[in-house]
């Protein structure tokens, strides 16, 4: 007969791994993930902000008024929103038929 004082120590240290391993590791990969996921996107966020400013600062020298900067980029953005729009409704109608 085994010794029980050597199987119970295992058996609680193999319950207490396999709860470990059900509980506490996904959750320790879920918040990993979550934290690179978040670092992430405050860095593109960060990155965006400054290509805009260089961006206006660049179209600024280069027509000599920074209202007019402004207004292309503003009309860039409304003509890039109306292609995706287009492309939005065209493709509604093809689902409906």
């Amino acid at each position: 007969m085994e010794d029980y004082t050597q199987r119970i120590p295992d058996l609680l240290e193999r319950l207490t791994g396999k709860i470990r391993s059900m509980t506490v590791d996904p959750a320790a990969k879920f918040l990993t993930v979550l934290a690179a996921i978040l670092i992430a996107g405050a860095l593109v966020t960060f990155a965006m902000i400054f290509f805009f400013v260089g961006l206006f600062r660049i179209l600024g020298e280069l027509v000599n008024s920074m209202e007019l900067a402004y207004v292309i980029v503003g009309g860039l953005f409304l003509v890039f929103g109306l292609l995706l729009w287009s492309k939005r409704i065209t493709k509604r109608t093809e689902e409906k038929t």
